[in-house]
């Protein structure tokens, strides 16, 4: 992402995840999440509707604007459900950093970027 993108991501705290339904709908859902090192982390419910797609689907697509400048940034992404090891770290980051609740039973899911559109319509 260049500078003027990724300043969209790091001032929003929701973006919206769109998944693709089992009956082949999309599926769309605000989500928190935490960005580092060009992914995308979200924690989820296991049981959540967005997990289901995932796991069918390892494809997604998140959209993080700022509906007042009228910018920015929708991301094709790759889904990867973490195993619970590596899970763990990304639930104490978000703790740490976010101050969310989370618990063993806190699913993560890391998006991994492909393809971008952004824009910038004001500001």
């Amino acid at each position: 992402m260049n500078a003027r993108e990724s300043a969209i991501v790091d001032s929003v705290s929701i973006g919206r995840l769109g998944t693709i339904s089992e009956n082949g709908w999309p599926h769309v859902v605000p989500v928190g999440y935490l960005f580092f090192r060009g992914a995308f982390y979200v924690p989820t419910n296991q049981s959540a509707v967005k997990m289901d797609n995932t796991r069918r689907d390892s494809r997604a697509t998140i959209v993080i604007d700022d509906e007042e400048m009228e910018r920015g940034v929708m991301l094709e992404c790759k889904v990867d459900v973490l195993s619970t090891t590596a899970a763990d770290r990304w639930r104490k980051s978000m703790r740490e950093k976010k101050g969310w609740r989370n618990d063993q039973g806190t699913a993560v899911i890391r998006l991994t970027p492909m393809r971008k559109v952004s824009w910038f319509l004001k500001g």
